[in-house]
């Protein structure tokens, strides 16, 4: 199904960053994607999850977190514009929130709108923890 499509193709990114000596965590490492056939497909698998299920938010945000890792001319941009789907299609979903608000801070230094974001993100957590 998609959710194994990006599943693995998270889980093949984690794989080829620890065989080659990353740190576990990935959310610093920026990916020359044209240097490397394994994060094409990667790149690929989450292209075509986007394209099969293009109103899951999950699928969109996979992808928005991996193309601003990348440094592919158009990448922050294009992330921008599926973290903003994403949201619009599930405003609740606290990973597309939480990952925007990240992206605004640290890619477009927009402090102001992550703090906005991250406010949205407090009340949706709060109404969640409540239920």
């Amino acid at each position: 199904g998609i959710n194994a499509e990006y599943g693995c193709a998270e889980l093949r990114l984690r794989l080829i960053s620890m065989a080659d000596g990353a740190p576990r965590s990935l959310a610093y490492t920026l990916y020359d994607v044209s240097a490397d056939p394994r994060l094409q497909q990667v790149l690929r698998w989450l292209e075509r999850a986007v394209i099969y299920a293009p109103r899951d938010s999950s699928a969109l945000c996979q992808l928005a977190m991996f193309l601003e890792k990348t440094q592919e001319p158009g990448a922050t941009d294009r992330a921008e514009v599926l973290y903003l789907r994403a949201i619009e299609i599930e405003p609740n979903n606290l990973v597309a929130l939480q990952e925007y608000a990240a992206f605004l801070s640290e890619r477009r230094g927009d402090i102001k709108g992550s703090e906005k974001v991250m406010a949205r993100y407090a009340e949706v957590a709060k109404i969640e923890e409540h239920q």
